[in-house]
Parts: structure tokens; sequence; C-alpha cells
């Protein structure tokens, strides 16, 4: 997953620095190898080969975890304060075990502050995959110590095996669910849900 703004061309591989609470800055790690390559990239989310625990308590989504370079969350404060700044765009890959590839942009992306509980807003969606992340708009994050999303179904606790902006009726998706190494017949995997049409699917490659 990652954001974008417009800016001149960047290099290959480069480091943006972002203003964080005025005079410090935090290194935000970009790749060039954007869909648009007049703006760049600044991957906030990654996953590959699922080496990474992504089923943590809130302080690990709030301050970030994982390497770069590899599987990573890049932390929901530091999405609220780059996103705060300016607007910004959201970009999601996703490839499943076959190969097959997709994408959704959003021209809008924002993360609200703590007190919001990092409540996502998004709008104008176009791409491949499908708006599922439509249903998730507004919602506070949720991680499995901190409990900011009621839901209607109980059944959801069995579908949701990952923290994410998680909606009352559990449906949309969630690229942060458990890393299942195969398409599974099992839920709480990682899902989009109008790409796939199912929850028991796992995607193989999120960017």
């Amino acid at each position: 997953m990652a954001i974008y703004k417009t800016r001149e061309k960047l290099k290959a591989e480069s480091h943006i620095n972002i203003p964080v609470l005025g005079s410090q800055l935090q290194n935000l790690y970009t790749t060039s190898s954007a869909v648009e390559k007049r703006k760049y990239k600044g991957v906030f989310q990654r996953r590959e080969t699922g080496e990474e625990d992504f089923n943590r308590e809130w302080i690990d989504y709030e301050n970030g975890f994982g390497s770069l370079r590899k599987e990573f969350w890049l932390g929901n404060s530091k999405l609220y304060i780059i996103t705060d700044q300016g607007r910004y765009e959201l970009m999601v890959m996703i490839e499943d075990f076959k190969n097959n590839t997709a994408f959704a942009r959003y021209k809008s992306f924002k993360i609200g502050d703590v007190f919001s509980n990092y409540k996502l807003s998004i709008e104008g969606y176009s791409g491949t995959a499908g708006n599922s992340l439509r249903r998730n708009n507004n919602r506070p994050f949720t991680t499995k110590d901190r409990h900011n999303t009621k839901f209607t179904d109980n059944k959801c606790e069995i579908y949701e095996e990952g923290p994410w902006w998680l909606h009352a009726m559990c449906f949309g998706a969630n690229l942060n669910g458990k890393y299942l190494k195969e398409k599974s017949v099992y839920y709480g995997g990682i899902y989009w849900y109008d790409w796939q049409k199912s929850y028991k699917v796992t995607l193989q490659r999120q960017r």
C-alpha cells in the first residue's frame, strides 16, 4: 500500500524526509516504480512472504514495525502526520496465488489522529480490484487489544485475524489478515472482497 503526492521524478530508490513534529524528521523509504512516475510513492505497508507477524497490538501499529525493505507497517501515528500535511492518494496493488494482479486507487486518502482512533477517510476510487475499501471508510482502527469496532456478527472474530479499519459486519477488505501459504478454505486470511468475492482466500502480495 502506498501514498502519492505530486512531486518531481525521483531515482529508482530513495528516501524522502517527512517533517514530523516540527523540527524532527522521519525517514520514509520510497521507490519510483509507481504507476505514475511523475509522482513519488511512499510505501506504508508491504506483505510478500508472511515472515512478519501482522496480528499485533495497538502500540505496534501506532509506532510501526518490520523491515522497510521486507515486510512492514509504517505506523498509524506517522500516517496521520504525513496525510495531515496535504492531499494524498492511495494505491493498493494485490496479487493472488495464480499470479493474477489488480489495483485500487483512491484520489483522497487521510488518517485521523489518535483521538479518532486513526480513522480512515478515502474517496475517489478507480482500478481493477473493486472498491472494497468503501466499506471500511470512516472506520476507526481496531487491534486485538483495542476493539474500536463493535461487530454485529459474532463470526467476525473468526473472519478477521488482523488489525484494520474493520467494518461492523466484517466486510470489505483486510490486508493485515493472517498470511496463509496457499489458497485456503478457512477464514481469517488477507482479502479484498470485491476482487475475489470470498473471505476464504489469501492474497499473495500487497504493495
